[in-house]
Formats: structure tokens, C-alpha cells, sequence
């Protein structure tokens, strides 16, 4: 395995990274680790410079590629170190309650927060609001004939 890292090192870099992950399903997780390590070593060694920051997560996605693949919903409560894919991320965001709701809201979904007299008066405002809009109003008549 004789890598040459001449020329546009870092677009070769980036076809070995591609080829990993077509080849990702038939590798354990030992075999990327040795891969990702190899190839890093081998980049460093022939140009002198680290990998870019997007080579490094590419190769670091590759290795965690088992914890992000995994679809189970319930992997934060099941695995010890779990780790959440982006769109894992974005329904677990959208899913868990704010500690605040989870403090002044029941079970049976009511508001159990101490009554103060701010929260007093300002369900009598939206009370009397309500009221003035209901109550019965003048009826104002037209004659547009007349005008």
C-alpha cells in the first residue's frame, strides 16, 4: 500500500477518503482506524502539513461511522456515549420540553404556577378585553341616500 502524495496532494488526499467510504461496509471499525491512521501519517510525513480541517472530519466521521449510522431513537437512553448524527440532532432539538414548561406545566396539562398578582391582573385584563369585545355595542346606521 504505496501512497504518493505529488502534485495536488490534497485532491488525492480527498480520492483515498472517497474510497474509504465506498469500502466503508466491508471494513470493522479496527480496520478504518488503522486506514485513517496510515493515511494521516503518510499525508504528513511526504508534504510536511497537517490534513485540512474538512479531510480531518471526513476521517473522523469515517470512524464513528457505526455511532452516526445508528437510527435508534432511543440511543441516548441505551448507549453509554452516545453520539447523534445532524438530523438526530435536529429531532431531538425539536422533540425534548424546556425545563421551564416541564416546571410550571402538569401532566394534566395545567398551568401550576403560584398565582401572583401579575398573572392575576393580567388574566383579569385579557378577561375584561374579551368582555369589551363581546358586550353588546350601539348600532350606528347610515343613509347614504341622504349624503
Amino acid at each position: 500500500m504505496n501512497i504518493d502524495f505529488k502534485g495536488d496532494y490534497k485532491a488525492k488526499l480527498n480520492e483515498i477518503i472517497d474510497g474509504l467510504y465506498e469500502n466503508k461496509s466491508g471494513m470493522s471499525r479496527n480496520q478504518r482506524i488503522w486506514a485513517v491512521q496510515y493515511y494521516t501519517d503518510e499525508y504528513v510525513r511526504q508534504t510536511g502539513e497537517r490534513p485540512e480541517s474538512g479531510a480531518l472530519d471526513r476521517l473522523a466521521t469515517l470512524i464513528l461511522d457505526d455511532e452516526i449510522a445508528d437510527k435508534d431513537r432511543m440511543k441516548m437512553r441505551n448507549n453509554e456515549y452516545p453520539i447523534m448524527s445532524d438530523d438526530q440532532q435536529e429531532r431531538r432539538d425539536r422533540e425534548v420540553a424546556s425545563i421551564k414548561w416541564a416546571e410550571e406545566v402538569g401532566v394534566d396539562g395545567k398551568d401550576h404556577r403560584p398565582k401572583t398578582s401579575k398573572t392575576v391582573r393580567s388574566r383579569e385584563r385579557r378577561f375584561m378585553s374579551y368582555r369589551e369585545f363581546t358586550k353588546v355595542q350601539p348600532v350606528i346606521t347610515y343613509n347614504l341616500r341622504e349624503i
